[in-house]
């Protein structure tokens, strides 16, 4: 599957999301624009604009829905900064898919 965020038809209905070490690294907590989904997003051709929510992610002001895996992502990366330790997080690859 092509990680373009445009298709033919449009907008991707689906999109794969590698967070790598790097993006986990230079992540910023509680910070939607530059989370480390954010950064993994934007490493996506076609990404002019994120915004990561608690549950849902804007991607060129089209929504799409976080599997739980990534809503957990974020609330340990979070968590991790209120508390001042190191996340217990590491890469990982998930899908969106578009809200109806």
């Amino acid at each position: 599957m092509s990680r373009a965020l445009s298709t033919e038809e449009g907008v991707a209905k689906r999109v794969r999301v590698s967070v790598k070490a790097d993006d986990i690294k230079y992540g910023a907590a509680t910070m939607c624009k530059w989370c480390p989904i954010a950064l993994a997003i934007k490493d996506i051709p076609s990404t002019n604009d994120v915004n990561v929510g608690v549950s849902i992610v804007r991607i060129n002001d089209v929504p799409y829905q976080m599997p739980p895996r990534a809503i957990e992502f974020i609330a340990e990366f979070d968590l991790a900064a209120e508390e001042n330790r190191k996340p217990r997080v590491k890469p990982f690859t998930f899908y969106l898919r578009k809200c109806k």
